[in-house]
């Protein structure tokens, strides 16, 4: 347990590669949570945050890669790929991560497709995008 509070700190302080020296080699989804952060921050190459993604399994507690597997998944099995959405939704509203949270609201709701819930959630994460100026999810809220 400890490994994965240091492991937290520095990724929290932007030191990834020294945060996943500090994991267990059994941590996928704290290994996972960190090269997509890493990812995300430095726009390098995705190809070590894909294969962490990839190698979770569907139970691990982390949303980013659970909206990732999810997303995929609508192609194969939509009931699955909408269950994984909903599940990143739910843990990114405990966290209280709003940008986070409405990215979510938005990649549920072009999952879902037209309706009064697909509504509901584009207009949630459009109200937090205007409000804290992601203009890059404008777009996805507005092609509801």
């Amino acid at each position: 347990m400890a490994d994965h509070v240091v492991a937290r700190v520095l990724l929290r302080a932007g030191r990834w590669d020294e945060a996943l020296a500090a994991l267990p080699p059994d941590a996928l989804a704290a290994r996972a949570e960190i090269l997509v952060d890493r990812h995300w921050w430095r726009l390098d190459a995705a190809g070590a945050a894909a294969e962490a993604v990839a190698a979770l399994r569907p139970g691990d507690p982390e949303s980013y890669a659970v909206r990732h597997i999810g997303d995929h998944l609508l192609q194969r099995s939509r009931e699955e790929g909408i269950d994984l959405l909903r599940r990143s939704y739910h843990l990114r509203a405990c966290l209280g991560a709003r940008p986070q949270t409405a990215a979510a609201a938005a990649t549920l709701a072009a999952g879902l497709g037209a309706g009064a819930q697909a509504d509901q959630l584009r207009e949630a994460a459009g109200l937090t995008a205007r409000e804290l100026g992601l203009t890059w999810l404008l777009p996805a809220v507005r092609a509801g």
